[in-house]
């Protein structure tokens, strides 16, 4: 399994799990993510990295940082590893991927 970019195809997919995986909801019964958002998640690159790790038949992880670059800030929004891949380093594979992104896009500070 291989950290990648997340890719608008991703959108369905990522958004059911950010509006039915109880760790990421706030308010019960809500939908805290829109489908816009998601979708804007993936297509902003300026302000936003997504990345996705998937087993050849389906996510198995993911994060997404929203990245301030006036202000040099990035903010780990949301990661996520579904339940039979979790205790495999997949997060740390993540956050250390972001980090670094962050960290060449010019973001010195990074807020979890």
């Amino acid at each position: 399994m291989k950290i990648r970019k997340g890719k608008l195809s991703d959108w369905k997919t990522l958004h059911k799990i950010l509006n039915e995986t109880p760790e990421l909801l706030g308010i019960q019964g809500q939908e805290n993510y829109s489908r816009q958002w998601v979708e804007d998640a993936l297509t902003n690159k300026e302000r936003c990295i997504v990345l996705v790790i998937d087993d050849g038949r389906k996510i198995a992880a993911f994060a997404i940082m929203q990245l301030s670059p006036e202000l040099k800030t990035a903010l780990l929004d949301d990661i996520f590893v579904g339940s039979e891949y979790r205790k495999k380093g997949l997060a740390t594979q993540l956050i250390t991927a972001c980090e670094k992104i962050a960290k060449k896009r010019g973001c010195k500070t990074i807020w979890d």
